[in-house]
């Protein structure tokens, strides 16, 4: 098998990768905004005695929030990290006429087009999860504040 035939091979499992990488954060966004819905929901339908330990369970989901946000960082880190080296290894591969004036490919381009800006879908997301987190905290603060009748908790 010629060198050329394992770099394309190589470059086909990246954009699978990266594909794959995709759907997987926006599952991660999925999960994180119905498990917050779903367990405030469930919060509100317990009719029994609302205790301490009940109460410090409305901030459940900001963890969750917190733990399905840090994995999807995770998985951006790992898409940068795919563009870079697919932008310094298989572009001036993939256009052997490029040169430092006429650059080709999807990541040059996104870079000239953004000039360091980022995206405005990266951005979004990125404040989409902030917000829930927001969201989370605010209905957390709340519900315990509304439905405990400990007093040291309703001082908060």
């Amino acid at each position: 098998m010629k060198i050329n035939e394992l770099h394309l091979k190589e470059y086909d499992k990246l954009q699978n990768e990266i594909a794959q990488i995709l759907a997987e954060i926006g599952t991660l966004e999925r999960f994180a905004v119905l498990a917050s819905g779903g367990f405030f929901s469930w919060s509100l339908s317990f009719t029994g005695e609302k205790t301490g330990a009940f109460c410090l369970s409305y901030f459940i989901p900001v963890v969750l929030t917190l733990v399905f946000g840090f994995m999807a960082y995770g998985h951006f880190t790992r898409l940068q990290l795919i563009g870079t080296y697919i932008k310094t290894k298989y572009e001036p591969l993939l256009n052997p006429e490029q040169s430092e004036t006429r650059e080709y490919g999807w990541e040059n381009y996104l870079e000239n087009t953004l000039k360091g800006k980022g995206s405005f879908l990266a951005k979004s997301r990125v404040w989409m999860w902030f917000f829930l987190l927001l969201i989370d905290l605010a209905i957390g603060i709340y519900l315990m504040c509304c439905n405990c009748n400990q007093p040291a908790l309703n001082r908060l």
